[in-house]
């Protein structure tokens, strides 16, 4: 299986398990008053698929990706019209807009903090940044212990990812100019392992994956989400 092919199931999956909570996130913001929504990192197309249904009519959305190969198969789920998508690195600088909207993006950037900064450069003085989940990685729990924590933690590291990053988006998200609306986080409920997540995360090729049956084993990963307003 390929691992563009992983990711997408596993997008699908991150989705269909945190419906409530965009519901809810959505239902905080004017969404109707907006022009200009913006997706940077938008892998194979969330959070967008929800904004096309609630969005006003003659609202755009654009989608930013840095991968091609992404954007083709983002492209390929996304047809309405005003849905424009654009291969291009967020630090790189955004479109002006009316709302930014992230998922699971943010624990991967070197430089979160520029990224957030660009957001806020980019947003109309009443916009908001919705971050639409964001895993809590360092408050994972696994039952029992097979030392998957501690495996995914140093992998993340070792790729220069950040997985203490999401306990922290509300401290960095006020320097950065941003008040917070409204946050929270769902801990989920112990649940067998993803084998399609710990291979992206992993590599296909972590000797800890030949031995882990997931029927075995249930882990814990709780999702920070939060909705940030322009502070003026």
């Amino acid at each position: 299986m390929s691992s563009l092919t992983r990711l997408t199931r596993v997008y699908d999956r991150q989705s269909s398990d945190l419906a409530p909570m965009r519901r809810h996130l959505w239902s905080l913001i004017p969404i109707r008053r907006l022009r200009r929504l913006v997706i940077p990192g938008c892998g194979t197309g969330h959070p967008a698929f929800d904004l096309e249904r609630i969005r006003r009519d003659d609202s755009d959305i654009i989608l930013m990706d840095r991968d091609p190969a992404i954007l083709a198969v983002c492209r390929s789920r996304l047809s309405s019209p005003g849905t424009m998508v654009v291969c291009a690195d967020a630090l790189d600088g955004l479109p002006g807009c009316d709302l930014v909207a992230t998922s699971f993006m943010l624990y991967q950037q070197r430089h979160p903090e520029q990224l957030l900064e660009a957001f806020r450069h980019a947003l109309e003085p009443e916009g908001y940044w919705a971050c639409a989940g964001e895993y809590l990685y360092d408050r994972m729990t696994e039952e029992p212990s097979t030392g998957l924590t501690a495996e995914l933690m140093r992998t993340m590291r070792k790729r220069g990812w950040n997985p203490e990053l999401a306990g922290r988006l509300e401290e960095m998200s006020v320097r950065a100019g941003f008040r917070v609306v409204e946050s929270g986080v769902v801990e989920g409920l112990p649940s067998p392992p993803d084998r399609d997540w710990l291979t992206l995360e992993l590599g296909e090729d972590h000797p800890l994956l030949p031995g882990m049956h997931e029927d075995e084993v249930r882990i814990r990963l709780p999702v920070f989400w939060g909705l940030l307003a322009v502070d003026h």
